[in-house]
């Protein structure tokens, strides 16, 4: 008996069931297809999708779910998420030779024979591997965990947002008509108060001030948006910084709309 139940898809839902064990009720979130069962999720995809699903489904509540999302984005992108967390773990189930394409795990290997021949996973063994920040390709920036701790690497949080946590969590979001924008907009709307426009590598820039600029009475407010980008680094962020700036340059950031950057301020409502 499911005392709560969302279907996600077809083939997709999650619910509370609720069984009796020695005469005592008791409730467990039961999943299929969700994906948290996947392999090649990190940890910290099953512990915010887990958590999210139990704000929704055993408190109802949908606003303290976002929050909680909100609250894990901040803190990757602010390097507090525990590398534990962030571990993939693939199975080496061949030769090298006999992979096709480049996969994370297997260029990960590559790597620790040439630097570390003891350390080197055998066919059958699991690897674990983190995805560290840098300009090459996600299967190139795959890198043992202890390494990154013992040279100090950085985390990309692009890829752990982008690819771990939001693909799983909006589609529960969608599923109770809460759009992907929702889990940016910290209950606030973002105004222009100074445009900065690029677009096909061309780029308009006001002439005037900020403070000589002029705007209707409704001034005109921003509640869908891609995401913030660095203006100085380029380094792209899902919720605008506390600070308003960015944490690896201190640069100016800006909104990405529609394919245009936007210098922003951010407005309390």
């Amino acid at each position: 008996v499911f005392r709560s139940f969302l279907i996600i898809t077809k083939k997709r839902y999650a619910g509370v069931a609720v069984e009796i064990d020695d005469g005592k009720m008791k409730e467990k979130i039961v999943m299929k297809g969700i994906e948290t069962v996947r392999k090649d999720w990190c940890g910290l995809t099953e512990k915010v999708l887990s958590k999210v699903l139990e704000f929704l489904l055993k408190n109802g509540n949908i606003e303290n779910a976002l929050n909680y999302v909100r609250e894990v984005i901040k803190d990757l992108e602010e390097g507090k998420v525990n590398i534990e967390d962030l571990i993939i773990t693939k199975s080496l189930s061949r030769n090298l030779h006999e992979y096709k394409g480049s996969q994370p795990h297997i260029e990960l290997v590559k790597k620790m024979m040439k630097r570390s021949p003891e350390k080197v996973p055998m066919v059958g063994d699991r690897v674990n591997f983190v995805i560290v920040a840098g300009p090459e390709l996600v299967s190139k920036r795959a890198e043992d965990p202890e390494y990154v701790l013992e040279k100090g690497l950085k985390i990309d949080t692009k890829y752990y947002i982008e690819n771990q946590v939001l693909p799983p969590i909006e589609r529960i979001f969608e599923a109770v008509g809460i759009k992907k924008t929702a889990i940016f907009s910290n209950g606030r709307q973002t105004s222009l108060l100074s445009l900065q426009l690029q677009k096909n590598s061309a780029q308009i820039v006001s002439e005037k001030k900020p403070e000589e600029l002029e705007f209707s009475k409704e001034e005109m407010k921003i509640s869908d948006f891609d995401n913030f980008v660095c203006q100085k680094c380029g380094r792209i962020y899902f919720s605008l910084p506390f600070s308003g700036k960015c944490y690896d340059c201190n640069g100016d950031i800006l909104f990405s709309l529609n394919g245009f950057l936007s210098q922003i301020v951010r407005k309390s409502i």
